[in-house]
């Protein structure tokens, strides 16, 4: 501690000069420009060295010594290990533990892109070259001459051999390194520095910040980047310096704009009005929560306007090259484009089948067209769907549907405009035949069917496709299929020829290396001739000339367009996918309808109670003719935030069987809170690994204070005490989903510790006829809201009375019930396991189960333990009595449902 601070205290000034007497004097090792020696770096190193040696040395003691007084020390000293050896081996390797921190989470994100790593490490070498190029080029680049080897080739003395004047080529091209560096690797990075700091602070506080750092920007965009330079160049005069300068100007507003976008996005988010609601500074904020958020933004704008920046030093020098590297690219127009499936077709997204039923015949040209998600059945195994509308008023069944619900429960069928019907009825029919309780005891279904006008070539009123004709194309529906005048495009036509069906995909691959599939088939129904363009010639005119002589077609038009992929999108991010299909070209005049569709993602292992399938979103449109002019692009990101909700009861939690174990103020409910703690904490963890990006848990047993919080997740927040409006379901809004931990059977069943509500107050409950327990009712109010149950757990006889009202719900089976407080249970770590893999599996999916619904009005009717509790409860106006312990009450909804009966639990209190 004597040297580090004799070195913190000595100036660093005087350091200095004291070893520059040492060796510039005493040795004689004075720093010179040449590679003759590497002594002449031992100076300023050590210099430079000595300083930063004895602040490090400080901050290395400290976390040193409080390393050593750690239990662990103490523990090894204990046990004999030899101080010398293990106990500052640990501390050092404690102490010198890096921080995470945005920018080490940013760094083993990087590390990970090979490719990325790989650009590094080349553009790191090139900066060593540029840095270190007077001290390694072998021969002088501007002054050396060798006249006995003009425009030689390669060789041992000149590796990339000589000029026309008898310059080495290598020394030039090394030193020209370290020219393009100073001009645009400085340039940029200071004006991407100076734009960073105005982008941040324009974002950030917005405001008169805003408005000036905006202004300036538009002044300087409204000249071309490198006319300015070069006026700021004419101006000031020729030189490095100038020219960095000028580099850097242009490039400030182009990085101001970019940071600004991007801080007035993240500024915004949860994670950031967090830490300003906990007091950190804006510093703190910009700093640790804003800045990484846009980094990757920087880093690839910064990449590409340096090239421009070494451009604009000596333009005429790189404009021509590059028109003729721009003519060959252009030649190259597969360059960049994204592969196709190996079958070219929207059955490359694995679970996706097709199939045709065509009916060809005289003046009967039509058929009908089954899209399968997968092998299953669509309506026990939904998948996520969108659809979008863009310009039309199509006939179709279903559409409302989907857009409300979110979900896929039949095949996709397409067919002619007067088949609709008849389609739609088969779907139905094949429905109820695979699941007999759709429209009794299940709701009902909702079939799919999208149609084109193909009147022009078959004759509609001949009503000539029926049911056999689905089930044909169900039953042909294969992973290789047909194209063209097939199925439901046997009559359809475009731009005056003839249509059909198309198919095509393509393999995207995803930064964290895995492969995503999209694939697409479109039902071609649109156009006129005069407007078709083919491979980017516009043909339609001559075509139109030479099909003068035939009767043309009525300008009509429609197009539908069914999307596949396996990516985990949620219906809200495939509309969105929907909305931007096909936006990218315009054919003319038509009617266009486009679908976009997810069909199924491949089927995955199945989880008791639940199977994994995949994802399937319809995009269809049909639309009356536009005018000519390129389409607005939506360029919403697929930004997706996913919250869930943890419910977590005690009753079904593994090992809990006595009410002694639900009750405070006993050994027995302190081993039995840390339980179902760690339950809630499994499910946490499972939420967040399958892809959450907020869970927040309920505390939903008793006075709703059980769980204990520092032995949960960090990442998590929570709902703790009562009364809380919502009860058990508070924090539901907003939610995407609803994960039911620890929950039990209810009243008067064989289950486990059962009750509804409150044993001492309810002893059954109906809504409608339907009798419920708490699952029920609060996965009816979670429903109201469109939120659905997506994982429970519990015992065997909560499962098996909860399934049938959430037939696609994953269950979790916690212990096995052999009477009100006996049975067979799971170990607390076997639970949690099961817990953490089903919630992390059906998260993961990215879809959920449907929410479940209860018609309103609701009549609830409720029996009480005693005749004494129903006088209690009759005082209220708005119940009825119906004998000596059921009552009954209307409801509008199902909330005013559960807080009458949660306010008539906390009125039976009085005669406890």
């Amino acid at each position: 501690m004597t040297l580090a601070v004799s070195g913190i205290s000595f100036p660093a000034f005087a350091l200095g000069m004291l070893l520059m007497e040492v060796f510039s004097v005493q040795l004689g090792w004075l720093p010179s420009i040449g590679a003759d020696t590497w002594k002449h770096y031992v100076l300023p190193s050590l210099t430079l060295g000595a300083a930063v040696a004895a602040v490090m040395a400080r901050f290395t003691r400290a976390s040193f010594v409080e390393v050593l007084q750690e239990d662990f020390v103490r523990t090894a000293r204990a046990k004999g290990v030899r101080e010398t050896a293990s106990n500052p081996a640990i501390a050092a390797q404690a102490a010198t533990e890096p921080v995470r921190t945005p920018w080490t989470e940013f760094w083993r994100k990087f590390r990970k892109q090979h490719l990325a790593m790989g650009a590094g490490v080349f553009v790191i070498a090139l900066a060593l070259i540029a840095i270190l190029a007077p001290h390694i080029v072998p021969f002088d680049p501007e002054n050396y001459f060798d006249y006995d080897a003009l425009n030689a080739g390669p060789s041992a003395q000149h590796w990339f051999g000589v000029d026309s004047l008898g310059r080495d080529i290598f020394s030039r091209i090394l030193m020209g390194t370290r020219i393009s560096l100073e001009a645009g690797f400085v340039s940029v990075i200071i004006g991407a520095i100076i734009g960073t700091v105005l982008g941040l602070l324009a974002g950030y506080y917005e405001g008169w910040w805003d408005r000036i750092v905006m202004r300036i920007s538009d002044v300087l965009f409204a000249f071309p980047g490198i006319l300015l330079a070069i006026g700021i160049v004419a101006i000031l005069g020729n030189g490095m310096i100038n020219v960095i300068f000028a580099v850097a100007v242009f490039s400030i507003p182009a990085f101001a704009r970019l940071v600004r976008g991007n801080t007035l996005m993240l500024k915004h988010l949860t994670y950031v009005e967090a830490a300003r609601s906990i007091g950190a500074s804006d510093w703190t904020i910009i700093m640790r929560h804003i800045l990484p958020g846009t980094i990757s933004s920087i880093v690839v704008y910064f990449s590409m306007r340096i090239a421009r920046a070494d451009m604009v030093t000596a333009p005429h020098v790189a404009i021509f090259p590059s028109l003729a590297i721009f003519l060959t690219v252009l030649a190259l127009p597969t360059i960049g484009a994204l592969p196709a499936g190996p079958r070219n077709s929207i059955t490359d997204v694995t679970g996706v089948t097709v199939g045709h039923a065509t009916i060809a015949g005289g003046d009967i040209q039509t058929g009908v067209t089954v899209v399968r998600p997968h092998a299953g059945d669509p309506f026990v195994d939904k998948v996520p769907a969108a659809c979008a509308v863009i310009n039309g008023f199509g006939k179709s069944v279903g559409l409302v549907q989907v857009e409300e619900l979110g979900v896929l429960e039949t095949p996709i069928a397409l067919t002619n405009t007067f088949a609709v019907g008849a389609v739609a009825q088969a779907q139905i029919r094949q429905a109820v035949a695979a699941n007999p309780q759709i429209g009794r005891a299940w709701s009902t279904v909702n079939p799919l069917v999208f149609e084109c006008n193909d009147g022009f070539l078959n004759d509609l009123q001949a009503f000539a496709v029926q049911d056999v004709h689905y089930e044909a194309a169900y039953a042909a529906a294969a992973e290789t299929f047909e194209q063209g005048a097939v199925g439901a495009g046997r009559g359809m036509s475009s731009f005056g020829v003839k249509g059909g069906i198309g198919s095509a995909s393509r393999v995207v691959l995803l930064a964290d290396g895995t492969q995503r599939t999209v694939g697409a088939l479109v039902l071609s129904n649109f156009g006129v001739t005069g407007n078709l363009t083919l491979a980017g010639r516009h043909i339609g005119a001559e075509l139109a000339k030479a099909l003068a002589a035939r009767a043309p077609e009525p300008e009509k038009g429609s197009i539908i367009m069914l999307l596949a992929t396996d990516a985990p999108l949620d219906a809200r991010q495939l509309r969105r996918l929907a909305l931007r299909a096909g936006h990218a070209c315009d054919a003319g005049p038509r009617h266009d309808t486009r679908i976009a569709s997810r069909p199924a993602v491949p089927s995955r292992r199945r989880q008791r109670g639940t199977s994994h399938r995949a994802r399937a979103v319809p995009c269809r449109s049909r639309h009356r003719p536009r005018r000519q002019h390129a389409p607005r692009i939506d360029r919403t990101d697929l930004t997706h935030q996913m919250r869930i909700l943890i419910s977590a009861d005690i009753e079904g939690v593994a090992n809990v069987f006595h009410p002694e174990q639900t009750r405070a103020g006993n050994a027995e409910y302190e081993r039995a809170r840390r339980w179902m703690t760690a339950e809630a904490d499994a499910a946490v963890r499972g939420a967040f690994d399958g892809g959450a990006t907020e869970v927040l848990v309920n505390d939903s047993h008793g006075g709703f204070r059980n769980l204990i919080p520092d032995s949960i997740d960090r990442r998590a927040r929570f709902v703790l005490g009562k009364p809380r409006y919502l009860s058990m379901m508070a924090g539901v809004d907003g939610c995407n989903a609803v994960c039911m931990i620890g929950y039990h059977a209810r009243a008067g069943s064989r289950g486990v510790l059962a009750h509804t509500i409150n044993s001492f107050a309810f002893t059954r409950v109906w809504f409608n006829e339907q009798e419920l327990g708490e699952a029920g009712l609060y996965g009816a109010l979670a429903g109201e809201r469109g939120v659905p149950v997506a994982v429970a757990s519990g015992d065997d006889v909560f499962i098996k009375e909860t399934k049938p009202l959430l037939p696609h719900t994953t269950f979790v089976e916690t212990k096995q019930a052999e009477g009100q407080n006996a049975g067979t249970s799971l170990s607390p770590e076997q639970s949690c396991e099961a817990i953490y893999a089903a919630v992390k599996a059906t998260v993961q999916r990215g879809h959920f189960s449907m929410p479940l619904r209860i018609q309103a009005p609701i009549v609830c009717r409720l029996q009480t333990q005693t005749p004494a509790l129903a006088d209690l409860f009759c005082q209220w106006p708005a119940l009825e009595r119906v004998d000596g312990t059921m009552l009954r009450f209307a409801a509008d909804s199902v909330e005013h449902a559960v807080r009458m009966l949660n306010s008539l639990s906390a009125m039976s209190a009085m005669l406890r």
